[in-house]
C-alpha cells in the first residue's frame, strides 16, 4: 500500500526545513531541518517526487525562490518514519 504525504519545504536563514503533511493539508505530521538543499532533492527523489522533468524543474525552482513543495507516494514503511509522533 501506499500513501501520499504533501512535504512543504522553505530557507529560514542559513538552514531549510520541510515540513510534511497529509494531503489536505489538515494533519501536519513532522517538520525537519536541513543544512543544503541538496537534501531536499535527495528526500524527493527517495520519495518519488522526482518522476519527470516537470516534477524535477519545479523543485529547482522552489530551491532558488527559498520555497514550495512536492508530493510524495511512500510505502508502508516510509510513512511510518515520516508520521512519526503525528497527532492525528
Amino acid at each position: 500500500m501506499t500513501r501520499h504525504v504533501y512535504a512543504r519545504f522553505w530557507r529560514e536563514g542559513l538552514v531549510w526545513r520541510v515540513a510534511f503533511s497529509d494531503m489536505t493539508g489538515e494533519h501536519r505530521m513532522r517538520d525537519l531541518t536541513f543544512a543544503s538543499p541538496e537534501k531536499i532533492e535527495a528526500l524527493a527523489q527517495r520519495g518519488g517526487a522526482m518522476k519527470d522533468l516537470a516534477a524535477k524543474q519545479g523543485i529547482a525552482v522552489g530551491i532558488r525562490n527559498g520555497a514550495g513543495g512536492f508530493t510524495m507516494i511512500l510505502d508502508n514503511n516510509q510513512f511510518a518514519k515520516v508520521s512519526l509522533g503525528a497527532k492525528w
